[in-house]
């Protein structure tokens, strides 16, 4: 059984600032971009160590949806389902950076518009053994967020399994400061 957990922010409690994960731990940042004028999106995401090192991540054009959170929700589904590939046994933080889609998922709304893709990620999210998903403040998800906006001039998907694109690096590198 998947030990899984949707942490609930309070007005104190999301990070403005990305932080390490403990030992041992991994920290999976996940965003999404949306064109308010053709409804298209992409996504970012980055996983890092306890030592704030990058394990890998990727960008994607995620299609069209109908608003900002759907978008969210698309991204964030594209990058549990690149996590599931090789990191179901491991402890996994996820953080994102939309309320409303953290506020779904612990809710299982499954009736709302959001419905198909949050049963999704719950579904996903089962498939692991230890994760837990948060919400964080934009200042706390920019690596993830720099990578979304990215992804919105891209066909199909590119992983970043290898060295990070420069246009990251720096925001890499502010995150560990």
């Amino acid at each position: 059984m998947a030990a899984r957990q949707v942490v609930l922010p309070t007005a104190e409690s999301s990070p403005l600032k990305w932080m390490l994960p403990p030992e041992g731990t991994l920290k999976l940042n996940a965003n999404s971009m949306f064109q308010h004028n053709s409804g298209v999106t992409g996504a970012g995401w980055i996983l890092r160590d306890h030592l704030g090192c990058r394990v890998g991540g990727g960008m994607c054009n995620s299609g069209m949806a109908a608003n900002p959170v759907l978008a969210e929700a698309i991204g964030l589904r594209e990058a549990l389902s690149w996590l599931k590939g090789a990191f179901t046994n491991s402890l996994v933080d996820v953080e994102v950076d939309c309320l409303e889609l953290v506020v779904a998922i612990q809710g299982k709304h499954y009736g709302s518009y959001l419905g198909g893709i949050v049963s999704d990620i719950n579904s996903l999210l089962d498939q692991f053994q230890s994760i837990a998903i948060s919400h964080v403040k934009r200042s706390a998800n920019q690596v993830a967020h720099r990578l979304a906006l990215a992804s919105g001039s891209l066909s199909g998907s590119h992983w970043l399994d290898f060295v990070p694109p420069a246009f990251i690096s720096n925001v890499m590198l502010l995150d560990l400061v």
